[in-house]
């Protein structure tokens, strides 16, 4: 899992340069739920945060809907 969280972090800066914002939002809701799993509470309030920030500023009804894995 821990390779995940890498990997999903090389995956957000892509959707950060580009501006794929509901993307990002996907991303972080992922690492927070992987962080979460694996007990790191600090980490996985941090990507919940940034999920929140993102949510206000692009509200989900806007965006469409996450993908399922």
């Amino acid at each position: 899992l821990l390779s995940a969280i890498s990997v999903l972090n090389h995956i957000a800066i892509g959707f950060q340069k580009t501006e794929v914002q509901f993307k990002l939002k996907e991303v972080l809701y992922i690492q927070a739920q992987i962080y979460g799993e694996l007990g790191y509470s600090v980490e996985r309030n941090k990507c919940a945060l940034m999920f929140r920030q993102l949510d206000l500023q692009y509200p989900a009804s806007i965006c469409p809907p996450l993908m399922t894995l």
